[in-house]
């Protein structure tokens, strides 16, 4: 078998500006939003104090990571510019980095956005076009800053129109996908070491997609790579409730997503509900217990 740049790494382990992270347990990663019109209202906010609230909520709630978007990606969103993306995100991530000990991450595809927010201080760039947007690959060639890659079948704007596989087959486009990204990191200097890798469920995948995927979620352990899981309150978890989708039970079925997720190989969780998802990781992990973290 021909040995690929990632058949060394270890999924337990992720390089980062401050050195190399081990997880010998699942990372929670809590949503806080700059923009109005991110599909979930509880998560966005428009002041500093309100996101320092959100914050301090998230973090007494057991949150490893906070991820902090200035940008809706929600289907049929529409792009803005870097520049108002910036105005909303860098006095938010300076104001937490201030406050609270936590490790961040920023939202975006934009170039400019990742380095001001590297500056500012986030520990990574949670990128949904997996860094193809012109000059990202280089940008991030001149950092240690750690990056997630996911996946997205077109684009915010039409990506749940009618998306479709190959023999609908999505694991295995979305495996085609990583193997792809990942030799172009490498081919341009990217320390594998530095990636996470997202599947990105609900991003143009119908439900019966996402629902495959999370069963198949296991096979992109391959990698050797994070896992990093976004179900939180998505259309999937509410179409599977049907006519009892309220808010409490979209929020306690996107908490057995998590479960799920963490069964089958997910180490971060994305969330807007920090504290469900920490039971359920507790039950989880007493079900089936963590492994060590790999010397290496």
């Amino acid at each position: 078998m021909t040995a690929t740049p990632w058949h060394t790494l270890h999924a337990d382990q992720l390089k980062t500006t401050t050195g190399t992270l081990c997880f010998k347990q699942p990372q929670l990663m809590g949503v806080i939003n700059t923009t109005p019109d991110s599909f979930y209202g509880n998560s966005r906010v428009d002041t500093i104090q309100a996101a320092l609230a959100l914050a301090e909520k998230h973090c007494h709630a057991g949150a490893d990571w906070l991820d902090i978007g200035g940008e809706s990606s929600r289907p049929g969103s529409k792009r803005i510019s870097s520049a108002h993306t910036l105005e909303r995100v860098i006095p938010i991530i300076q104001a937490i980095r201030t406050h609270f000990n936590v490790h961040l991450s920023i939202d975006t595809y934009h170039p400019e956005v990742m380095q001001a927010a590297i500056d500012a201080g986030v520990d990574l760039i949670n990128d949904i076009t997996a860094l193809h947007t012109p000059q990202a690959l280089t940008q991030i060639e001149r950092t240690q800053t750690a990056v997630c890659l996911m996946h997205m079948n077109g684009t915010p704007e039409t990506m749940q129109d009618n998306p479709q596989y190959p023999q609908d087959n999505v694991i295995d486009a979305v495996k085609d996908f990583f193997t792809q990204r990942l030799t172009r990191c490498a081919q341009h200097g990217i320390d594998l070491s530095r990636l996470i890798i997202d599947p990105g469920f609900g991003f143009g995948k119908t439900v019966q997609h996402n629902w495959a995927l999370l069963r198949s979620l296991s096979e992109l352990r391959c990698f050797n790579r994070p896992i990093l899981v976004g179900l939180s309150r998505k259309h999937c978890i509410g179409h599977a409730l049907g006519t009892q989708d309220t808010h409490d039970a979209r929020g306690i079925g996107s908490t057995m997503a998590a479960g799920l997720a963490y069964l089958n190989g997910a180490t971060f969780i994305r969330t807007h509900d920090v504290a469900w998802a920490q039971h359920a990781l507790a039950i989880m992990q007493a079900y089936q217990p963590q492994p060590e973290c790999a010397n290496g």
